[in-house]
């Protein structure tokens, strides 16, 4: 999964602060937030609620960026999702 998120070098210009800070101010490894940083993971709920604690916006729009991220990757594999139009029957929805 990739990310919608920086890169490391954001974190040190944006906050003032190393990565390594940057993890043992969130709680979590530094690894973890490196593969964030570097798009080896994204965001996730966990991550996202530790960020909002943290003063980062708020966990909502973490997951939404990380969402329609998740969303702009995927359409741009779309033409090689090959799925058939489920038939539906042509009958009137009741009133």
């Amino acid at each position: 999964m990739q990310t919608a998120v920086g890169h490391e070098s954001g974190v040190s210009t944006s906050l003032g602060l190393t990565v390594t800070a940057a993890a043992d101010w969130l709680g979590v490894s530094r690894q973890s937030l490196s593969e964030l940083l570097n798009s080896r993971n994204g965001v996730s709920a966990e991550m996202a609620i530790r960020l909002e604690k943290a003063g980062w916006s708020n966990a909502e729009t973490w997951l939404s960026v990380q969402a329609a991220y998740d969303l702009w990757q995927a359409r741009q594999r779309a033409g090689s999702i090959h799925v058939k139009r489920y038939p539906t029957p042509d009958v009137p929805i009741p009133v």
